[in-house]
């Protein structure tokens, strides 16, 4: 419990750090917290209550239900597994391309990022 209150720490101190400030004077700010964050959503282990069903489905794509899942999350399994047969891959993986897309929206669409995040 205690990751959750440093991590809330850590945001609210960035937010506080780019307050009033343009992209550009927190561009650094903004890359540290999502890379925080990356590693806070991409090093989770058996975290959530449909964990071991996500788990389930990386490991073995016949489980009943499967036609239920996105077409792009089982692209991004079925690539991952076949590169590397890792879930904390895959979950790296996952958090990179979130996170990715994120700060890109996050940079065009919002004048103060850090606190968008």
């Amino acid at each position: 419990m205690y990751i959750y209150y440093l991590l809330s720490l850590f945001l609210f101190i960035f937010v506080l750090l780019s307050i009033g400030r343009r992209y550009n004077e927190v561009k650094g700010i903004a890359i540290i917290a999502l890379f925080i964050l990356f590693l806070f959503d991409g090093l989770r282990w058996e975290s959530g209550t449909d964990w071991n069903n996500y788990y389930t489905y990386f490991t073995d794509k016949y489980i009943p239900g499967a036609g239920l899942i996105e077409v792009g999350y089982s692209w991004i399994n079925k690539v991952v597994f076949f590169i590397y047969p890792s879930y904390t891959l895959f979950l790296l993986v996952h958090a990179a391309f979130t996170y990715f897309v994120l700060y890109h929206f996050v940079k065009y669409l919002r004048n103060n990022s850090v606190s968008s995040i």
